[in-house]
This record gives C-alpha cells, sequence and structure tokens, in this order.
C-alpha cells in the first residue's frame, strides 16, 4: 500500500482527523488526535479499516448506550464513510477509514503510565481512583453493557484525576431492559492479567459479563496498591501461583496474603482492602463479590477516613503461630546461636512468615525443616535470617514457592486485548 501524503482528513466538513497524532490503538481499531473546527473542542478519533467496520459500529451502539456518564469517555459522533477516494498509510494508519468515531479527548493519560511512573499508589489515593471506576463500570451495567476489558491502560485520568472509562471494542450488550435477566455469554475475550477465569476455564461454559468486570476491577485494584499484577494469568495449567491460591479460597484463607507470601513482599493492604480483594478475586464466579457488594464494601466506605489505611492486625491462627516460633527466634538470638534439634528431617528446609517480637510487631523470614515422624508439628530453627525484609501482614506460610520456581511478581506492563477462544485456550498464550 502506498504511503498517502494526507495527514489529515475532514470528516462530516466538521472533525479534522489528525492520523499523524497517534495515540494508541483500542482493542479494535487505531486511536489518534481530531478536532471540532467548529467548536475548537480537542477530540479523539477511533479509525476502523473496512475489516473492523462492523467492530466499530458495534462500539459505537455501545457509547451511545453508555453516554452520559462523567466517568466513561463520552460518545460525539460515527461517521460510515462512502468510498474510499484515496488509499494510503500515515504512521501505520489507513487511510481513509471505513468508519470514524468520534469521542472525548481526554488529557491525563492513563492510570497504567502514571503506576510505571511513579510505583504503587497509597490506599487513600487508590480509594478515590477505584471508587470512580467502580462507578463507571456500574453505570455500563445499568446501561446493559458488560465492557469485557476494563484494565489499567482502559482507565483514563483527566487533568484533576478523575477517571473516564475507556475503550468498549470488546463490550457486551448483556440486556436491553432493566427488568430482564442478564444474558449469558460464551465468546472469549479479554487481556492477559486481567481475565477471569470463567473465561479461559471453557470454551463452551457461559460466564456473566458483569463478574468478569469485578474480576478485572479487583486486579486493577490489586495492582494500584501492589504495584504488581496477582496473576499473569488466572489460569492453574499457566500460572503456578494458581493452584496454591484455589488451595487457600478452598480453606477459606486469604488469597492476597498467599500471593505476598509466595512474592516473599510486604503486603500493604489494610483489612478493609484486604477482605474486599479476597472477595472480588475469588475464583468462584458464584461467589464473587458483586458490583453492589463492592461499591458498599466497608473500604469504599470508608473513603474520607484518614485511619482507613492502618496497618492490619495479623489473624488470630497466624499470630498463635508466630509467637510461638518468635519465642524461639528470641531465644536464639540472645545465644547469638541457631536452635538445636534432632539432625533427621523429612525433606528440605522450608520458608515459612513468622513473628518476630523482638523487632515489634514485624514478620520474618525463617528457615525450618520438618523433623522426625514422631514428633509431629516439631520444628528446628536451622538457619534465622537476620537481615531478611520485613514483611506486614502476612500468615504463616510454608512451602508455597516449588523449587526452583522464580519468585518474580507478574510486572505491570501494557496487554494487548484478543478475541476468540484461539487465543485464550490453554495451548496457546495471550
Amino acid at each position: 500500500m502506498r504511503r498517502s501524503k494526507r495527514s489529515s482528513m475532514l470528516v462530516r466538513e466538521r472533525y479534522r482527523v489528525h492520523a499523524a497524532k497517534y495515540l494508541g490503538h483500542g482493542s479494535q481499531g487505531t486511536v489518534c488526535r481530531a478536532l471540532d473546527e467548529i467548536s475548537g473542542v480537542p477530540l479523539a478519533a477511533k479509525l476502523f479499516s473496512a475489516a473492523q467496520a462492523k467492530a466499530g459500529a458495534h462500539e459505537a451502539e455501545v457509547l451511545r448506550r453508555v453516554d452520559g456518564c462523567e466517568l466513561v469517555t463520552a460518545y460525539v459522533d460515527f461517521c460510515e464513510l462512502v468510498k474510499p477516494s484515496e488509499d494510503g498509510e500515515v504512521s501505520g494508519v489507513v487511510l481513509p477509514p471505513a468508519s470514524v468515531l468520534l469521542m472525548e479527548f481526554v488529557t491525563g493519560g492513563d492510570l497504567l503510565a502514571r503506576l510505571l511512573a511513579g510505583g504503587a499508589v497509597a490506599e487513600l489515593s487508590a480509594r478515590s481512583v477505584f471508587a470512580d471506576l467502580a462507578c463507571a463500570i456500574a453505570h455500563c451495567h445499568s446501561r446493559g453493557i458488560a465492557h469485557r476489558d476494563v484494565k489499567l491502560e482502559n482507565v483514563l485520568l483527566d487533568m484533576d484525576g478523575r477517571v473516564k472509562l475507556a475503550d468498549f471494542g470488546l463490550a457486551a450488550i448483556v440486556r436491553t431492559r432493566l427488568d430482564e435477566a442478564e444474558r449469558l455469554l460464551l465468546d472469549r475475550c479479554g487481556s492477559k492479567a486481567y481475565v477471569a477465569p470463567e473465561v479461559i476455564a471453557s470454551s463452551a461454559q457461559p460466564y456473566v459479563g458483569s463478574a468478569v468486570d469485578v474480576w478485572a476491577a479487583g486486579v486493577c485494584l490489586f495492582a494500584m496498591v501492589a504495584a504488581f499484577f496477582p496473576f499473569d494469568i488466572a489460569c492453574p495449567q499457566r500460572d503456578w501461583r494458581v493452584p496454591h491460591v484455589l488451595a487457600a479460597q478452598a480453606h477459606g484463607d486469604s488469597s492476597c496474603l498467599v500471593l505476598f507470601a509466595l512474592a516473599q513482599r510486604p503486603c500493604p493492604f489494610s483489612q478493609p482492602l484486604l477482605d474486599l480483594l479476597d472477595r472480588m478475586l475469588l475464583f468462584d464466579a458464584r461467589a464473587r463479590a458483586s458490583l453492589d457488594e463492592v461499591l458498599r464494601s466497608a473500604w469504599l466506605q470508608a473513603l474520607t477516613d484518614p485511619d482507613a489505611g492502618a496497618w492490619r492486625a495479623p489473624n488470630d491462627a497466624a499470630s498463635e503461630l508466630a509467637s510461638d516460633a518468635a519465642a524461639a527466634t528470641a531465644e536464639a538470638q540472645a545465644s547469638e546461636t541457631c536452635v538445636s534439634g534432632p539432625q533427621e528431617e523429612l525433606g528440605a528446609p522450608v520458608e515459612v512468615i513468622v513473628l518476630d517480637d523482638t523487632a515489634g510487631d514485624v514478620f520474618r523470614s525463617v528457615s525450618l525443616s520438618r523433623l522426625d515422624a514422631d514428633q509431629p508439628g516439631a520444628t528446628t530453627f536451622d538457619d534465622v535470617v537476620t537481615d531478611a525484609d520485613v514483611y506486614r501482614s502476612l500468615a504463616l506460610a510454608v512451602g508455597l514457592v516449588p523449587s526452583g520456581v522464580s519468585k518474580a511478581v507478574p510486572a505491570l506492563c501494557r496487554m494487548p486485548a484478543c478475541n476468540g477462544w484461539a487465543a485464550l485456550g490453554r495451548d496457546h498464550v495471550l
């Protein structure tokens, strides 16, 4: 295809589309700058090729349905072009496009860029951003729309830091009237780190779109405060963390505490946030928190409480176990030797987290070894790690990290959206 000398085009004799001023790619189409030449208002234009024309019309219909909420990118116009008078390409954008979707231009960038530049967000700040995001998703659901691609890069921020939910290219219309039940969905789509487990689990099992949005919003919230993703992908065959989290959920334990124990990192979450995320990241979609429950959660209700982000105390069981271990730790440190014990072991040392009373209410890493089977529960401190990182809010975590597996966390990065079982199936990589 030859390159056009034109870098802009006029649509409806009003909107000047600047293809060379590239803003990014959506799940469908390419986004660039535009200008309303009558009002002088800057806009964003999403350009769709002929092959994407149906997707463009669908996204325009979805935006019309959710229009009117200040937390969602505003719909301006949708133009289907007649016959292209010239074929070409500018900055990788095919010109002229088959259709153009004109939308509000949000000037503050996206949430992922903010996190990559500044790191984790304090809970008080994260709470206000997430409240906006949850309300934006709730508005979409009230209009019968499941977004299905909620992710950090689709959470745009205006200059005042308010949220604008964007990119409805994978959105589904799940109901047309408020009094009808939500239609179940079968098509597989989403972005790797955000896609809900039920979407990946089977190509034939229908799923609830609103529950998928809750999971993805939970991933966004976790990433905001932790500065890493909870999973590479929520599939037990493709992420070694998932079986441990599934086991924790089966026993009613905290998924988030297990994830931080696996990563050997401090857990910065307050108890209300921990409770909320554990409900949002349940693999069983039927037990997962609804969006209404999210909005009524103690963590979001404490939006104006400056103490809501205070450090949580560990649960009683973990505290009791940790205190027992801490007594041995303190004794060992006092004598400047490690606690001795029988040398017969039932396996290699495993790492646990124990409370160290000598350093206050913190957790430290200690290597333990199982003793003789005739002494169930007995342990010996072969090596007390005194220079380890300090861990807060971590329950006892024994043998969670498989031998030879890296403890690196899933790093924040941009995730391309994909559409179709071929991309989401177990034998494929997103």
